[in-house]
């Protein structure tokens, strides 16, 4: 049987389950502003994602409302190089359109982290990929994602940072936010650190 990622799985069980208490299907709870932001989870999605081994500390939905002149919303992957340079790692894509008469366009991005250093991907419930795994040679000892956690204005053509994972083979990490992508010399010691970032273009 084929295998379908976890990721998959769950968006089709919370938009699925959203509504069950009252045989009803509630509409995602988007945004209704410009902008990027955390999708606030019900307690019947919270209830589907703990099913699957899938929490606060290794996933996150976003939720994004542009400007209809927007027509893809793309994800990109680094990795922080020996130089504490981002290098770029893999990016996926998907097209977005407005409900005619709209001027704006919502949408949803899903994130979740593996234990083998891939990252799976849902772009708008319409397009999932996955980046490779990662071989690191060193052992594990810590470990820490931050994701986005406030709104966010969009800027097209413009990356926003929406999540950063750091792994260490030392037993000391220093914590860390969102901003820090910018910062790449707060990551100096540490053995890998990831980052993912997300674009709206009109190109």
């Amino acid at each position: 049987m084929k295998k379908i990622s976890l990721i998959c799985i769950s968006f089709i069980l919370i938009f699925a389950l959203a509504g069950c208490g009252n045989h009803s299907v509630d509409k995602p709870k988007l945004l209704e502003e410009t902008g990027i932001a955390p999708y606030p989870l019900s307690e019947n999605e919270i209830y589907v994602l703990d099913s699957f081994d899938i929490d606060d500390r290794n996933s996150q939905i976003v939720a994004f409302n542009v400007p209809i002149e927007a027509t893809a919303v793309n994800v990109h992957v680094y990795q922080l190089g020996e130089k504490s340079n981002w290098e770029h790692v893999a990016d996926g894509g998907a097209t977005i359109k407005s409900d005619s008469g709209a001027n704006e366009i919502s949408g949803t991005v899903a994130m979740q982290l593996k234990e083998n250093y891939s990252i799976s991907f849902n772009l708008n419930k319409n397009y999932q990929f996955t980046t490779d795994e990662i071989f690191p040679e060193f052992t594990q000892l810590g470990s820490m994602a931050v994701f986005l956690n406030e709104f966010q204005e969009i800027k097209i053509n413009e990356e926003i940072p929406i999540a950063i994972m750091v792994s260490d083979s030392g037993g000391d990490m220093r914590g860390y936010t969102i901003e820090d992508y910018f910062e790449t010399e707060l990551f100096e010691g540490m053995d890998l650190v990831q980052a993912i970032t997300v674009s709206f273009t009109n190109k």
